[in-house]
């Protein structure tokens, strides 16, 4: 669970609001939303809890795993 959070530490400057770059936030948060659409997170989210492992499973970056966890509201699941 350390390294999890510690992930999250990591990558949270790209969704948290810390960005210079608003525009490109919400560029982010939309494009997550195409390749990781929430409905299936959510569903995926009951086999798989590892980050990295769910990046895999959706072919994508997993920086852009951890915009998806946060755009649907599910990080909280990860734990």
């Amino acid at each position: 669970m350390k390294s999890r959070v510690r992930k999250w530490t990591e990558y949270s400057s790209y969704v948290g609001g810390n960005s210079d770059k608003p525009i490109e936030e919400e560029e982010n948060a939309f494009a997550s939303g195409l390749l990781i659409p929430g409905f299936l997170l959510k569903s995926t989210l009951q086999q798989i809890k590892n980050p990295k492992e769910l990046a895999k499973h959706f072919e994508v970056s997993e920086q852009s795993m951890w915009i998806g966890l946060q755009t649907h509201n599910l990080i909280n699941k990860l734990f």
